[in-house]
């Protein structure tokens, strides 16, 4: 078992909300995904095929639920906490209530400016980390609402099983299955926004879908607190009653699996996704 998987899993059951753990590789994925996608899903892909994996196992997990069932995806460079065991309840609650059926996290402070609690916070606005291929793919290059705001992190999310959950993850597939230049490196044909610097894959998908939604967000500045002589470096201290924190630290290099730890409660399936491979 790998280090951030060990890890991960033991974590979990600490915060005993989670009351079963299961471990999936990359063979749980659809075979007629993986044999779509064979070229990319390799090692030398940046995050074993741009991440392209996230959404078809989170989509297979719902296909498995009942209506209103909750779903917990959470990257492996996450840590999970017990000192935030009730404000993990309450993100399920969230979920619960939910229109979209998905409760997520922008990567913007609660007062909605990039300065909070005296530090300065990194600039992660749509049209820095999305190429403009896809803003064209998705009709948004001329909304500023869209590219003028700061991006929704895929990093941690929950979904209730709903058909307007089921319809997101399907869309948020077929968009890089109608051209995967959607999701990878490969240069923009079309004229990236000024200010662009690299794009996030599928969270440059997630991103825009789920503003277009739109999903329910609060900030995902519970997780991760930036220091005050360097925004992009983080201060634990500030996030240590948090019951997720992402760490980035997926363990040994090269971790390429998939683990599904989920879970029963109150009569309501919850589940916790966790996907590692290399990359990013």
């Amino acid at each position: 078992m790998k280090v951030a998987r060990r890890r991960l899993c033991q974590q979990a059951k600490a915060m005993e909300v989670y009351t079963q753990i299961v471990g999936a590789s990359p063979r749980d994925l659809n075979p007629s995904f993986r044999q779509r996608f064979k070229e990319y899903l390799t090692p030398e892909h940046r995050g074993f095929g741009y991440f392209c994996w996230k959404p078809q196992i989170v989509l297979q997990t719902l296909e498995r639920l009942e209506e209103g069932d909750l779903v917990h995806w959470i990257d492996s460079g996450c840590h999970l906490n017990p000192a935030g065991r009730q404000r993990l309840e309450d993100f399920f609650a969230m979920a619960e209530e939910a229109p979209s059926g998905i409760q997520g996290f922008a990567c913007l402070p609660p007062n909605g400016s990039l300065v909070y609690r005296d530090r300065q916070f990194p600039d992660q606005g749509e049209s820095k980390w999305t190429k403009g291929d896809l803003l064209d793919r998705l009709s948004v290059r001329d909304q500023p609402e869209i590219t003028a705001t700061q991006q929704l992190g895929a990093t941690t999310f929950f979904v209730r099983k709903c058909p307007a959950s089921m319809d997101f993850m399907r869309h948020w597939i077929k968009v890089f299955s109608d051209d995967f230049a959607m999701i990878d490196d490969r240069p923009s044909r079309a004229p990236n926004l000024e200010g662009f610097i690299e794009h996030r894959h599928d969270q440059s998908i997630y991103s825009i879908l789920g503003k277009l939604l739109p999903i329910s967000t609060i900030s995902v500045f519970e997780f991760w607190f930036p220091r005050a002589d360097d925004c992009w470096m983080p201060d634990w201290e500030m996030v240590k009653d948090s019951p997720i924190q992402i760490r980035r630290d997926r363990g040994l290099k090269g971790e390429s699996r998939l683990k599904i730890a989920s879970l029963k409660a109150r009569g309501r399936v919850k589940r916790l996704l966790s996907g590692w491979w290399p990359g990013n």
